[in-house]
C-alpha cells in the first residue's frame, strides 16, 4: 500500500499570521493533533500541534496558585 492512498489531500492548515487561539481553536473543531502551517504561496513551514500548546499552556498554569 502506498501513502498516496492514505493520505489527507485536503489536510486543515493555517497561516504564518494566525494567532495561537485561531490555531487552537482550529485543533479543537477539526479534532487534530497537529496543523500544517503554510506561508502566502502555500508552501510547508512548520508543524503546529498540541505539543506547542502544552508547552504555552502548562508553565503559565504551573504558575498560578
Amino acid at each position: 500500500m502506498l501513502v498516496e492512498h492514505l493520505m489527507n489531500e485536503r489536510p486543515v492548515t493555517i497561516g504564518l499570521k494566525e494567532t495561537f487561539g485561531s490555531a487552537l481553536r482550529l485543533l479543537v473543531e477539526h479534532r487534530v493533533r497537529s496543523l500544517p502551517v503554510v506561508d502566502e504561496s502555500w508552501t510547508y513551514q512548520g508543524m503546529f500541534d498540541l505539543y506547542d500548546v502544552w508547552a504555552t499552556m502548562l508553565p503559565r498554569a504551573a504558575m498560578l496558585d
